[in-house]
């Protein structure tokens, strides 16, 4: 709290004032945090002072700094302790949740979320649990009338923290040790896979569209989601899958640049997909009976190609 202080009088964080007449000051309150390393040791204790009211966001006052122009690093680590109260805390290797792991001598960058995970665990009584690869068994699908039939049932739906134990499954036990690992290269290159499958709801008949993009052998960008429309094909239903990656894609050759990771992406982005009628369509600007009902905002990838 001390030092919390100490830095807000440095950083001139407010000025002393007499509170107007007929004026209301807003309250202030003390929020403390622990810091844990990336084995869930306590590192730190943190206290900050914030003003209460419902415009107040809570903040992350870490900064990690990455860039492979050492020269600019540190100029911009410079103009920070030359303006704020800062602390360098070294090398990182534990931010947000995720434990930053290197093998410099192969080349390897891992990013890992075990110890969250556990913790995850440990909250609902999982980590000793018997060790699964997958949530649910292969193939099963979720219906609506697995959901409450009456007041009883919702009764005891309210019981179960259902938000928070639908986000949590996802990180199952059996593979809490698997990691995003990226690898040096000299040929850095975007990759994407896009694939649908067809109707898999069977409440909706509707489709699941999914994609992942990879740059130096690791996933950088991935989504899953239901499609908007019933398809009348598994070739429609891959080719909206594509269009999500398309687009996708032409956001990734816009901001990836501007990290300084890639100068530029000249070359068109590779996007693959396992279906050919899908593949052909892309290719050539023939109608056939299949693809008459295929919205005109889908097109965009026979653009693109």
């Amino acid at each position: 709290m001390e030092d919390e202080m100490k830095s807000m009088k440095a950083n001139k964080v407010w000025d002393l004032e007499i509170v107007p007449k007929g004026a209301k000051p807003v309250g202030c309150k003390w929020v403390y945090k622990t810091k844990r390393d990336s084995k869930g040791k306590i590192e730190r204790y943190k206290a900050r002072l914030v003003a209460k009211g419902f415009t107040q966001r809570e903040g992350i006052d870490d900064i990690l700094q990455a860039s492979s122009d050492m020269a600019l690093l540190l100029e911009t680590k410079k103009f920070l302790f030359s303006n704020f109260d800062m602390k360098d805390m070294g090398e990182a290797s534990y931010i947000l949740g995720i434990e930053i792991q290197r093998d410099r001598s192969k080349g390897i960058l891992g990013l890992s979320q075990k110890t969250y995970i556990e913790n995850v665990l440990k909250r609902y009584g999982m980590h000793r649990s018997e060790s699964k690869p997958v949530p649910i068994r292969q193939g099963e699908k979720f219906e609506s009338f697995q959901c409450p039939k009456n007041d009883y049932e919702l009764k005891q739906m309210k019981s179960v923290p259902y938000a928070s134990a639908l986000g949590s499954i996802m990180y199952a036990q059996g593979t809490k040790g698997l990691k995003l690992t990226y690898r040096k290269t000299d040929a850095l290159e975007i990759v994407g896979y896009s694939d649908a499958d067809r109707a898999g709801c069977k409440d909706t008949l509707k489709s699941t569209s999914g994609y992942v993009f990879l740059l130096a052998g690791g996933a950088i960008s991935w989504k899953s989601a239901k499609q908007s429309v019933v398809t009348s094909s598994t070739m429609y239903a891959e080719f909206i899958a594509c269009f999500e990656a398309t687009k996708q894609a032409m956001w990734l050759k816009k901001f990836v640049p501007g990290l300084r990771v890639i100068e530029s992406i000249e070359r068109p982005l590779k996007i693959y997909y396992d279906n050919e009628p899908a593949v052909f369509y892309s290719y050539n600007n023939k109608s056939s009976a299949v693809a008459k009902h295929i919205e005109l905002k889908y097109y965009v990838v026979k653009e693109k190609v």
